[in-house]
């Protein structure tokens, strides 16, 4: 009889039989042996690996490596000869709708848009944002953690409540563009087409987008966190989907302290990560404002490129939030990574209008977005008193 020793590391299934009468040195050999083999297949396996990679290259980016500037103007040069010619490479042309059909922009510009909104868009850049291929987006909700209670060491343990759980739905909307351009532009092909198509689109979406997660009443749009009941009751008192505010002290201003107790409404395990959010006119306001010793509360940034600071939190500027004025919500200050979620569908397409209003052509141009509330005790409001 033998004994048999098995080696199975990532790829080693080697069996020896060996000798019953075989020394420990001989069996480690043996080991060893089958151990230097696998390495050997494995050196190998890697350079052909590395060969093939190498072959895959174009520009100095891999196929498939969606992000790198070789792909995402590749993909911006077909979108141009699109434009020009209403031709497009047969595997950009599909289409979610047979009768409509259309010109559905590649992964690597599709991404170049989105990321250039996020950079326009506050609440973009503030918000989580989810993609998804339906046009539906579900995120299970828990109303009320599970229970616990204290016991002595011999008394019974009855059950506890369990966590109930709703369901967040949120519906991604069609949104469109239809930026134009003369059939001569076209023809004499002054400027880089695709490029200039995208910041058109870009820009197009990014306003419309950024209003609506603000002020959005969820009609055909997302819904923006202005838009839901708010009260004054504190966290785990209110009805879900409520977001708590507080008022300001005078009539028609903002006082220090408004800002310093709303701040303080936020629950500390939220306040790592929160911003306040105000338009520009409502800046204006806030930056004259000093405390007590004289000293204003808002700090600038010490570079380029840094946000101001509000009692230590940064301020992003949205034009969309209102202006100071009685029962007007100016100020938001939250955790929007937490409080908000944005929702895109996955895919931008355009049709090519060549017909309908000469000598323009138009680009007609639909992506798919929703928003919502994710969790309500993540954002606290500002209201001014009448």
């Amino acid at each position: 009889m033998q004994n048999e020793t098995l080696t199975r590391v990532r790829g080693v299934q080697s069996a020896r039989a060996l000798p019953r009468d075989q020394s420990p040195g001989e069996v480690v050999s043996a080991l060893a042996d089958t151990l230097h083999d696998f390495i050997a297949r494995n050196d190998r396996a890697i350079d052909d690996i590395n060969s093939r990679l190498a072959a895959n290259t174009v520009g100095g980016a891999r196929r498939g490596d969606s992000d790198t500037p070789g792909s995402v103007r590749a993909a911006q040069e077909s979108f141009g000869r699109f434009a020009k010619t209403g031709m497009a490479p047969k595997a950009a042309m599909q289409t979610d709708d047979d009768s409509k059909g259309g010109y559905l922009v590649q992964p690597e510009l599709e991404k170049t848009i989105t990321r250039r909104q996020a950079d326009l868009s506050p609440m973009r850049r503030l918000a989580r944002v989810q993609t998804t291929t339906s046009g539906e987006y579900q995120i299970p909700l828990a109303d009320g953690g599970v229970d616990s209670g204290w016991v002595g060491e011999r008394q019974a343990r009855p059950e506890t409540d369990g966590a109930t759980l709703a369901m967040l739905t949120i519906t991604a909307h069609e949104i469109y563009a239809n930026p134009a351009i003369t059939q001569k532009m076209l023809d004499d092909a002054v400027v880089d087409i695709g490029a200039y198509l995208s910041d058109e689109i870009t820009l197009a979406f990014d306003e419309k987008e950024g209003d609506a997660f603000v002020n959005g009443n969820g009609v055909n749009k997302p819904r923006g966190f202005l838009q839901y009941p708010t009260a004054t009751d504190l966290d785990a008192t209110r009805a879900r989907g409520t977001l708590q505010f507080r008022q300001t002290a005078a009539s028609g201003a903002i006082a220090p302290d408004d800002l310093l107790s709303l701040l303080y409404d936020l629950r500390a395990g939220y306040r790592a990560g929160s911003v306040w959010l105000m338009n520009s006119a409502t800046a204006g306001v806030v930056r004259k404002l000093k405390d007590a010793d004289g000293n204003h509360i808002w700090s600038l940034a010490s570079t380029p490129g840094e946000l101001p600071m509000l009692l230590g939190y940064p301020v992003e500027i949205d034009e969309g939030m209102p202006a100071v004025a009685a029962g007007a919500f100016p100020v938001a200050f939250g955790n929007f990574q937490r409080g908000y979620i944005v929702v895109d569908r996955l895919g931008i397409r355009v049709l090519r209008d060549d017909l309908t209003n000469k000598p323009y052509v138009h680009f007609y141009t639909t992506k798919r977005v929703g928003g919502a509330v994710h969790d309500d005790n993540a954002i606290k409001l500002l209201k001014i008193k009448a």
